[in-house]
C-alpha cells in the first residue's frame, strides 16, 4: 500500500514538471533564383540530392552529395555554394539549419545554325 501512495505521489507532481515545448524552427528561405550552369561535361537530364548547413547569417557553409552521378554532381555542389538564404529562425533568432536540396539538370536543346544554302535566283530567258 506504501508503493501504491508513492506512485501516486510521484504522478500528481508530474505535471508541475513537465518540459516545456521547444520553439518552432522556421526553415531558410532562398533568396536568390539563380540556375546551377549545366556541366560542359553532360550528357542528357539528371538530378542531385543534396544536404547544405545554411548559416545563422545565411550563407551556404557545408555541402554533401546524397545522391547523384558526376559530372552533375561536382557542377551542383559547387554551384549551391553561391545560393543565398534568409536563415533558419528559431524564436526569430537566426540559426544554422540543415536542409535537403535538389537540383535538376536538363540538357540544353541544340539549336542548329541557320542555313547557309542560298537558293539560287531565277535565271531571266
Amino acid at each position: 500500500m506504501a508503493i501504491l501512495v508513492a506512485v501516486l505521489a510521484v504522478l500528481m507532481l508530474l505535471p508541475r514538471f513537465a518540459v516545456a515545448e521547444a520553439p518552432p524552427i522556421a526553415p531558410p528561405q532562398r533568396l536568390d533564383a539563380g540556375d546551377v550552369p549545366y556541366p560542359l561535361q553532360g550528357r542528357g537530364d539528371a538530378s542531385v540530392l543534396l544536404t547544405l548547413t545554411v548559416s545563422a547569417t545565411g550563407e551556404v557553409i557545408d555541402v554533401v552529395v546524397r545522391q547523384g552521378s558526376e559530372p552533375f554532381a561536382t557542377a551542383a555542389a559547387t554551384g549551391v555554394r553561391h545560393w543565398r538564404f534568409a536563415p533558419a529562425t528559431r524564436d526569430e533568432v537566426p540559426i544554422a539549419a540543415r536542409i535537403l536540396a535538389k537540383v535538376t539538370f536538363h540538357a540544353p536543346v541544340e539549336v542548329p545554325p541557320p542555313s547557309t544554302i542560298v537558293a539560287a535566283a531565277p535565271q531571266a530567258n
